[in-house]
């Protein structure tokens, strides 16, 4: 019964599955392939053309574009994301190692950081020399959250899928191997950064971070070789490689499809009303899975008293990741051509304060240089190249991009909308002009630009955030992500389920939404998953009659 992305035609009505997901982004693409995995009758509905989410990419002429994804973390061989993908069928993409990593560039400094941080760590005590002790004071604080993120490897299970004494057994085991990073967590950049260098020159190179855990995280990521590049053909590699399985399970995925309403009975939810094409439809399901935007959900989908007000007060005043603007310029030339490779090139201006550099300013802000064809030729038409302008700015930046609001709220994109951000995009050309590629306008075949608002549209999360909530003392102490929700039968299985953000953390929650249902309906299938995401048994060694194979199939 699997629908493709072109069928116009609506699921049935009398159709009952056991869980339906909201959302074809990475995270509800896996809680429906462990689902399906284990024997469930699953479907998706996702209000997009295609699966994805922030990983769907676009293309345009030929090129193809990224539209989120700077760098991977744990998926390489034997971690997290790997093992999940390998839990579920052979083949999955293969991402290379990401050697050289990040290039921290401006006026006044040019430091690479690569898989061994230790050249990085050189290279700025031979030009600092009078800090030497505190340089290696900090990079030794680096390698230490890479061991924290070692130990941490397989506390990947939520404390909602374990028993009081696994619950137990993990608080002291989770605490202590979090010891180095809960360390430096109270931190802002600014009053960290001042107890390791007395120098201002140093203080620079980390003048865009908001937190001392961010310079430092980057680094320990290094040292323990946790940098990847997207596997060929982009990060979509991903969920459309998911996407296939789905298809070979008859997992059907329903696309152009807005959920606007969960549906209850005695309390439990029983499945969501869609809209397609103008026509409203039911799906019935004895649970739901959000993998949707949270605050959407707890104020759109469910009546009004359902959730408390103190809930929806606590996700209101949550600290979120900001959302971005992103610059995508198919090249008439290679990027290598051009002097570039596969670095994240982090472009900063030093002459201006912090506050400034976070103030999303085009002319002030942080840029992020990524040659995507350097890393993946196959992205561009021959003997051309792929580049990605990059920068984090919040939603209501330039009075909320010059739009206006219809009716209902929503932003509507008129002239002023289109002319603003053609401005932003111009300068940051400019300024990436001046500093690293003369004459970059002159390559420069096709030009697209995505604002907050792009992002909003098309993935519905609060503010076009590109990651959830942020992982802060008041986020954990409010208890803001979460998985099990007010309304039986109804988890949370996104990014908003998890605090911080990117594919690993996406994978979690699917992973964790899934074995929530599984534990209470299949109980014996719930202890062979448990004993692979908690390292005990390898995927490959999976040998139970009650999990789907795509060979069996």
């Amino acid at each position: 019964m699997y629908k493709s992305k072109n069928e116009k035609s609506n699921p049935s009505s009398d159709r009952k599955y056991d869980v339906v997901i909201i959302g074809a982004g990475i995270g509800g693409l896996t809680a429906a392939a462990i689902l399906a995995k284990s024997g469930m009758d699953v479907c998706v509905v996702e209000m997009g053309s295609h699966p994805g989410g922030y990983l769907a990419g676009f293309e345009r002429n030929g090129f193809h574009f990224e539209t989120a994804i700077h760098w991977l973390n744990q998926c390489g061989p034997g971690d997290f994301v790997r093992k999940v993908f390998d839990l579920l069928a052979p083949g999955s993409p293969q991402t290379a190692a990401n050697t050289r990593i990040r290039r921290f560039m401006s006026d006044s400094y040019d430091y690479l950081l690569t898989n061994n941080p230790d050249e990085m760590r050189d290279d700025i005590i031979s030009h600092c020399s009078n800090e030497e002790k505190a340089i290696r004071k900090f990079f030794k604080a680096g390698k230490a959250t890479a061991g924290a993120f070692s130990k941490m490897t397989n506390f990947y299970r939520s404390a909602e899928t374990m028993s009081v004494l696994e619950k137990t057994q993990l608080f002291f085991a989770a605490n202590h191997a979090a010891l180095p990073l809960i360390r430096y967590l109270p931190f802002s950049a600014e009053k960290g950064i001042d107890r390791f260098f007395r120098s201002a020159g140093l203080r620079k190179i980390f003048s865009t971070e908001e937190r001392l855990l961010s310079c430092l995280v980057p680094v320990g990521w290094a040292y323990n070789n946790d940098y990847q590049l997207p596997p060929q053909g982009g990060s979509r590699a991903f969920p459309e490689w998911i996407s296939d399985i789905l298809k070979i399970w008859k997992t059907p995925v329903f696309y152009n499809s807005r959920v606007n309403k969960i549906i209850l009975e005695n309390g439990r939810a029983s499945g969501v009303t869609c809209i397609r094409n103008g026509e409203e439809y039911d799906i019935h399901a004895r649970y739901v899975i959000a993998a949707c935007d949270v605050e959407s959900l707890y104020k759109k989908m469910l009546p009004e008293g359902t959730v408390s007000q103190k809930i929806i007060r606590k996700q209101q005043n949550a600290e979120l990741y900001n959302s971005c603007v992103t610059v995508s310029l198919g090249l008439n030339c290679l990027t290598s051509d051009l002097g570039l490779d596969e670095e994240q090139i982090l472009l900063r201006r030093d002459d201006i304060s912090r506050k400034e550099q976070l103030s999303g300013a085009p002319d002030k802000t942080e840029i992020s240089v990524i040659a995507s064809s350097s890393r993946d030729p196959s992205l561009a038409p021959d003997g051309k190249g792929i580049l990605m302008l990059y920068t984090s700015c919040s939603i209501e930046y330039g009075d909320f991009w010059k739009t206006e609001r219809d009716s209902n709220g929503n932003f509507v994109r008129g002239s002023a909308y289109r002319s603003f951000k053609e401005e932003y995009a111009d300068i940051l050309i400019k300024r990436v002009e001046e500093k690293l590629i003369p004459g970059l306008r002159s390559y420069i075949e096709v030009l697209d630009i995505s604002t907050p608002i792009t992002y909003l549209r098309y993935t519905g999360n609060r503010n076009g955030a590109i990651m959830g909530f942020r992982p802060s003392f008041r986020n954990i102490r409010n208890n803001v992500a979460h998985y099990s929700t007010p309304v039986k039968n109804l988890f949370i299985g996104g990014q908003w389920a998890e605090l911080g953000g990117g594919i690993p953390n996406a994978v979690k929650a699917g992973v964790n939404s899934a074995l929530l249902i599984i534990k209470n309906e299949i109980p014996e299938t719930f202890k062979i998953l448990v004993d692979v995401i908690d390292g005990k048994v390898a995927p490959e060694e999976v040998s139970s009659p009650n999990l789907r194979t795509i060979s069996e199939d």
